[in-house]
């Protein structure tokens, strides 16, 4: 369904950050791009996205191919209006909005979609944003506020979900939530996901599949199940070595030993 081709990244215009990423992700499933902070993985999502050109960024090299449609460099409603929808790390809502103006934001440039369907599909997944329909988005508490910006995503039916780091900055109860309305939305819908998270193990519980980046580059992947045992990810992400759980000191010196470039 979407397809990454030795795709390079560049900012301003010979800053290289992203350095020939294939990708492969089929229809139907949650693929997760995994990595420290500055790894390249929301990158990764804005040059699918097109919101690279917003940020003075570019594909320089390989292509990106959506349902067998070269996309890479299109502007961001263009790719929007084919189906892929970006949510932005950090929760960006409109905070002088309520909950339900804030949703219907979502389907700006879309006038064959009933509103009033469109909102009880997300309310369907997201019960308390039905509760919290009228009051202002920016008085939400931040587990509102991500279940809100995907709701918004959503609400348009969208194709391909690209989700930025929604964990990020989330009361692990809440995490839990969320990751677990997002499966539960790709295995009733068949939305297919695109989740890049630091929260390496949240994110492999829920995906098929995963990409492991370090430096703009892809160094690892496989199955879920594959990488979630696979020794060094469980000892650079995950804090465990052999003999058990490992303190943070040891995590923050441990030497990897990098066996997926040898």
């Amino acid at each position: 369904m979407l397809i990454l081709n030795n795709v390079e990244v560049t900012f301003d215009p010979f800053i290289l950050v992203v350095k020939g990423v294939s990708m492969e992700i089929p229809e139907g499933s949650i693929v997760a791009v995994l990595g420290a902070n500055g790894a390249g993985k929301s990158t990764i999502l804005k040059a699918i996205s097109g919101i690279i050109r917003m940020e003075r960024g570019r594909v320089s090299h390989g292509f990106i191919q959506f349902n067998g449609k070269r996309i890479e460099n299109l502007l961001p409603e263009e790719i929007a209006k084919l189906g892929i929808i970006y949510v932005h790390e950090g929760r960006s809502v409109f905070e002088e909005l309520t909950v339900e103006e804030d949703l219907l934001a979502g389907l700006y440039g879309r006038r064959s979609i009933d509103p009033k369907d469109a909102l009880e599909f997300v309310y369907s997944y997201f019960p308390r944003l039905k509760e919290r329909r009228k009051i202002k988005s920016g008085l939400l508490s931040g587990g509102e506020q991500q279940m809100l910006v995907i709701g918004r995503a959503l609400i348009s039916k969208p194709d391909v979900l690209l989700l930025d780091e929604p964990s990020l900055g989330l009361a692990p109860k809440v995490v839990t939530e969320v990751f677990k309305t997002i499966k539960q939305i790709n295995e009733t819908e068949g939305l297919t996901v695109v989740l890049a998270e630091q929260n390496v193990r949240k994110a492999l519980e829920i995906a098929d599949y995963g990409y492991v980046i370090e430096g703009g580059r892809v160094v690892l992947h496989g199955t879920a199940e594959k990488l979630i045992k696979n020794p060094d990810v469980q000892n650079y992400y995950l804090g465990i070595g052999e003999a058990g759980r490992i303190s943070y000191q040891d995590v923050k010196s441990y030497k990897r030993r990098k066996r997926w470039i040898s």
